[in-house]
């Protein structure tokens, strides 16, 4: 297992980045990557955390940049991205048990109608071809590097290989653990106990888009967060992929427009008081 809690100090708080986190994993192609935990290895990862250091928010985060509050020693937040259902159906209740608060940062069309990532979407198509394991993972990874590097060809080439030289059909939506997303009325149960932040509406990278896409993307996400939670104002957001040329000073710009005041990248790193809110890196935990 991987010892997290090596990221604490004193001086620093550490940001970790999951995405979802299921009963079991039994898959022999899909979740190659990890980005989904099994449920006994997550509360482990947390409990190491909380044997060497302090559980803190994200709103306490602001404070602690704006000197309101002091950092405490070895502090660490808890953020999940895109809303995946088992979230609510396995996260939450380990959360809640350790007593360790979390963010859900939400993609609020995926939560609208259970839609899947694009490469989610190809991962789903290249596992139900005849190839090798290794090859699958090959394809997926090449896949993944260039179609996050505003290569839109690349993805278009790839899912028009699955589905007209292989036949294999295109999905949007499913309700397999790794890819079903929560309903509103579970977004609305969780934030009663967690803050609920935006993740954009469709998980398009935000520095692709041009200024009237941009604005439209977290205008639609904030709204759609706000209507259906019954909440005024939502402060807290991350940039989809989160890499550095997944964001810039105009999507930071619209983002403070709209009253946002943090939203952390996945940028690898721990972060300190000084640390820019729009800048903050986070660990993701495989």
């Amino acid at each position: 297992m991987h010892t997290y809690s090596k990221h604490l100090s004193k001086d620093t708080y550490a940001i970790f980045l999951f995405h979802g986190v299921i009963k079991e994993d039994n898959y022999a192609f899909r979740n190659s990557s990890r980005k989904h935990l099994q449920q006994d290895y997550f509360k482990s990862v947390l409990l190491d955390l909380l044997e060497h250091g302090n559980p803190v928010t994200m709103d306490e985060v602001v404070l602690i940049n704006n000197l309101t509050v002091p950092l405490p020693k070895n502090a660490f937040v808890i953020t999940f991205d895109d809303g995946f259902e088992n979230n609510y159906s396995v996260a939450a209740s380990i959360l809640k048990e350790l007593k360790i608060p979390a963010t859900f940062y939400i993609t609020t069309d995926f939560v609208s109608r259970n839609q899947m990532s694009w490469i989610d979407r190809i991962e789903y198509s290249v596992n139900q071809s005849n190839f090798s394991k290794g090859f699958k993972i090959d394809f997926l990874e090449f896949t993944r590097k260039w179609g996050k590097r505003k290569n839109l060809n690349v993805i278009k080439i790839a899912e028009a290989w699955l589905k007209d030289d292989l036949g294999i059909e295109e999905i949007w939506s499913s309700d397999d653990p790794l890819d079903k997303k929560m309903n509103w009325e579970q977004v609305e149960e969780l934030g009663k106990d967690f803050i609920i932040g935006g993740h954009t509406h469709t998980h398009k990278i935000m520095s692709h888009l041009d200024k009237e896409l941009l604005k439209d993307e977290i205008l639609l996400s904030l709204l759609s967060i706000e209507q259906n939670l019954g909440c005024k104002q939502i402060i807290h957001y991350s940039y989809p992929e989160g890499q550095e040329n997944h964001y810039n000073e105009e999507v930071i710009k619209q983002l403070k427009e709209t009253g946002i005041v943090c939203c952390p990248t996945s940028i690898h790193g721990v972060n300190t008081i000084d640390t820019d809110l729009f800048h903050l890196k986070r660990i993701a935990v495989i």
